[in-house]
């Protein structure tokens, strides 16, 4: 599956293409805004099927209590089953890969990694 960055590279190109469009005009109008968005980029995981796509994704998870101390977690979704989903982080130079309970899951959904370095 493809990943976030060439979609939000796509927004930002259309994004300066509908500026250049609208420079002539912003002489007439004093104040306009331009909003562009994406409504699947950090779309919410909450079905199987919505994580079983997102295997291979970037994405954040918010845990009900701690799991290796921590209870945020970005990284990309590597497994999931009924029982957990197994993901990889990074801290600092170290790569982890965290096993987490789906019952102690508060949140999950896709996240943007805006680093270049893919784990």
């Amino acid at each position: 599956m493809a990943s976030a960055k060439p979609r939000w590279r796509n927004l930002l190109w259309l994004a300066f293409f509908f500026l250049t469009l609208l420079w002539p005009i912003q002489r007439l109008v004093e104040n306009y805004y331009l909003e562009v968005s994406s409504p699947g980029a950090e779309r919410p995981l909450k079905k199987q099927q919505d994580f079983e796509k997102a295997i291979g994704q970037y994405i954040y998870v918010k845990t009900y209590e701690p799991v290796k101390d921590l209870k945020e977690f970005y990284g990309y979704l590597r497994a999931y089953t009924d029982e957990f989903l197994e993901i990889e982080i990074r801290i600092k130079t170290r790569k982890l890969t965290i096993q987490i309970e789906k019952e102690k899951i508060a949140q999950a959904r896709l996240a943007i990694d805006f680093s270049d370095k893919q784990i």
